[in-house]
């Protein structure tokens, strides 16, 4: 088994896998609406106070992993900042788990464990970077960051020149992580 082949299979659940969830596919700014102005919101309100978003797009809906939208959620806005020592990722994941766990019955409150997110988000990035590597990167230059700088609507890996070279870094030790695990399992 190769890497990718290997890394497909983990992320593709049978609708019985108990991590099995419905995912959206194409979770990026864009396919997220919110009711009201830009005006409206302010960045220290409380988030219970924040309308409800709207989800569009379910082009790519189908059964996954919840962690797939996240890791495209955070290569689409995550600025390289906020990536150092994997700060925000670790954070995303850990409240990801929290709103899980406490939109859970008692009786599946052990179903899906912070390990199991973590590891699931790590194979989803490497996932997602390929597909940037094989669809969003070929012919990239310098030149094409700089015009996609200020466009929203191209994830910031596509965007900003230091938020791509994260990506990569994060990708590789994730990969290495991956290799380490399929390594153990083979012996």
């Amino acid at each position: 088994l190769d890497t990718a082949e290997y890394i497909s299979n983990e992320l593709s659940p049978s609708p019985n896998c108990p991590f099995a969830t419905i995912v959206h596919g194409d979770y990026k700014a864009m396919n997220i609406m919110f009711r009201g102005k830009e005006s409206d919101f302010d960045q220290d309100q409380d988030v219970s106070d924040i309308p409800t978003p709207l989800l569009i797009d379910f082009a790519s809906t189908g059964v996954g992993l919840g962690m797939s939208d996240l890791a495209m959620h955070i290569a689409q806005i995550a600025l390289p900042e906020d990536l150092e020592n994997n700060n925000l990722e670790t954070k995303l994941v850990s409240y990801y788990c929290k709103c899980l766990k406490d939109s859970l019955p008692d009786d599946m409150q052990s179903v899906y464990s912070q390990d199991d997110a973590l590891r699931h988000y790590r194979l989803a990035t490497v996932d997602y970077f390929r597909f940037i590597l094989g669809r969003q990167w070929k012919g990239a230059t310098l030149e094409t960051f700089e015009k996609r700088s200020k466009d929203t609507n191209f994830a910031m890996v596509n965007r900003d020149v230091e938020a791509a070279l994260k990506f990569v870094e994060r990708t590789d030790l994730y990969l290495r992580e991956i290799e380490q695990e399929m390594k153990e399992q083979r012996s």
